[in-house]
C-alpha cells in the first residue's frame, strides 16, 4: 500500500530544521503541497529570520512539489490565522497539521525562571493550540482533517532539566485525547508523535555515537502515517533511531472500599491489590473513569443488599422484572406499578434501595415516569417506553451520564 498525499495540503510548523523540515519534504514527494512555517529563531527561541523556510521551499521545488514558506510565531494567534489564509487564499484547503515547532529553555525547576517556563509552554503548548485552533473550522466544514502533536519522552517520563518543557509536553497529549471526541464526526484523527531525533535541540544532550543514530529521517515515516488518510485515531507512536513503539495511558482496575473503610490507611493497606495489572484498561474517555467506579460500588452494594424482601412490595401493584443496559452494565430490578387513569404511581426495588416512581404518565400505550436514586451517587432516571401484552420497552435516560435500553417483563 502506497501513502499519497495528492491534492492534500499541509502546513507543517518548524519546517526549516531538523524534524520539520523531515517531514515536509516526505510530505512533498507524496504530493502534497506544504506550507513550510519556520520562525527561523536559535534554539531557545530567541532571532528570527526567513532564510530556513526559504531553503525548504527551494528543496521542494527543485524535486517537482509545491510549497510556500511563513514565517509566523507559533506563539502569537494573530500571526498564525494570517498563516491560514494565506494557506487558504494559495490552496483553498488544509488538510494536515503537523505542530512541531519548538524550543528550549533547560534548568533544574530551582534555577529556572518563570518567563521561562511560560515562554516554551507558549511555544509548545499554546502555539500547538493556536495552529490547531486556526484550522479546526476549516476542517470541520470540509469534513476532513489530520492534526499532528508532538510530544516528547521528557513529557510523558519526565527529564532532568526539562519541567518547562515536560509540562508544555504532556499537556498536548490531553489536547489530543479532547479534540479526538470533538473531531470525530467529522473526520478530524488527531495523533501524538513521540520523537527522538538528533537535532540541533538535542546535540549535546547525547554521545556523538548515540546522536549519529538518532536522524530525523527515521522518524519522518511515523509522522506521515499518523497524518494518512487511513491514520489510526487518538495514538501516540514512540519513535527513534528506527525503533517504534505504540504509548498508552493504562488504569488498573483497582478496588472498591466501603464507607467506613475509605481511608489513607486503608489505601495504604490495599496499595498491591490497587496496583494489580491484571485487568487494566486504556480508558477510550474520560466519563468511563467514574463509571467504572460506580459499576464496582454498585456491584458491592448489590451483593450487601437485603432490600428485596417482601415486605418492599406494593399491594395491588403490578410487577415486573426490570432490566436496564447503563453505562455501568446490566441492572436488575423490580418494578411495581399501579395504574389510575392516565397516571402511574408506583416503587423501583432495587439493589440500592427502594424508590418512589415520580410523573407516571400514561397516554394509551406508552409510558413515562422518573426515579431519583441516591447511590452509589444523586441520579435521576427518566424512563419512557412502550408497553405491549406482558413487556415494557424503551429508553432510559441516566442524568448527564447518557442513556440506554430498558426491558420490563410482567413478572
Amino acid at each position: 500500500m502506497n501513502i499519497e498525499f495528492n491534492d492534500r495540503v499541509a502546513i507543517i510548523t518548524g519546517a526549516g530544521q531538523g524534524l520539520g523540515r523531515c517531514h515536509a519534504l516526505d510530505l512533498a514527494s507524496r504530493g502534497a503541497k506544504v506550507v513550510v512555517n519556520d520562525l527561523g529563531g536559535s534554539v531557545d527561541g530567541s532571532g528570527g529570520s526567513s532564510a530556513a523556510a526559504l531553503s525548504v521551499v527551494e528543496e521542494i521545488k527543485a524535486l517537482g512539489g509545491e510549497a510556500i514558506a511563513n514565517g509566523a510565531n507559533v506563539a502569537n494567534f494573530e500571526e498564525v490565522q494570517a498563516m491560514v489564509q494565506q494557506t487558504m487564499d494559495e490552496w483553498g484547503r488544509i488538510d494536515v497539521l503537523i505542530n512541531n515547532a519548538g524550543i528550549l529553555r533547560d534548568k533544574s525547576f530551582t534555577k529556572g525562571s518563570l518567563d521561562d517556563f511560560k515562554l516554551v509552554l507558549d511555544v509548545h503548548l499554546m502555539g500547538t493550540v493556536n495552529c490547531t485552533k486556526a484550522v479546526w473550522d476549516i476542517m470541520r466544514e470540509q469534513n476532513y482533517g489530520r492534526v499532528l502533536v508532538t510530544s516528547s519522552g521528557s513529557g510523558l517520563y519526565g527529564n532532568f532539566g526539562q519541567s518547562n518543557y515536560g509540562s508544555a509536553k504532556t499537556g498536548v497529549v490531553g489536547l489530543m485525547n479532547t479534540l479526538v471526541l470533538e473531531g470525530a464526526k467529522n473526520n478530524i484523527k488527531v495523533n501524538t508523535l513521540v520523537p527522538t531525533a538528533g537535532t540541533r535541540m538535542t546535540e549535546g544532550l547525547v554521545p556523538l555515537e548515540v546522536f549519529d543514530l538518532l536522524t530525523p529521517e527515521s522518524v519522518t515515516p511515523a509522522a506521515t502515517f499518523l497524518v494518512s488518510e487511513d491514520a489510526p485515531n487518538k495514538t501516540m507512536i514512540s519513535v527513534g533511531a528506527g525503533g517504534y513503539a505504540l504509548v498508552k495511558i493504562v488504569e488498573t482496575d483497582g478496588i472498591w472500599l466501603p464507607e467506613e473503610q475509605q481511608t489513607a490507611e486503608a489505601i495504604a493497606a490495599n496499595w498491591e491489590n490497587i496496583c494489580d495489572p491484571e485487568g487494566e484498561t486504556v480508558p477510550a474517555q474520560g466519563s468511563e473513569q467514574p463509571m467504572k467506579f460506580l459499576s464496582k460500588a454498585q456491584n458491592a452494594l448489590s451483593q450487601n443488599s437485603n432490600n428485596t424482601t417482601e415486605t418492599n412490595t406494593m399491594n395491588d401493584a403490578q410487577k415486573w422484572a426490570l432490566t436496564v443496559q447503563s453505562p455501568m452494565g446490566q441492572q436488575d430490578s423490580d418494578l411495581f406499578l399501579n395504574e389510575d387513569g392516565n397516571t402511574l404511581t408506583g416503587k423501583m426495588l432495587a439493589s440500592n434501595g427502594e424508590t418512589n416512581i415520580e410523573d407516571g404518565k400514561m397516554d394509551g400505550n406508552q409510558l413515562s415516569w422518573t426515579v431519583k436514586v441516591d447511590k452509589p451517587m444523586p441520579v435521576t432516571l427518566s424512563f419512557s417506553g412502550t408497553r405491549n401484552a406482558d413487556t415494557i420497552d424503551g429508553q432510559v435516560k441516566f442524568g448527564a451520564f447518557g442513556s440506554g435500553p430498558f426491558k420490563a417483563t410482567k413478572a
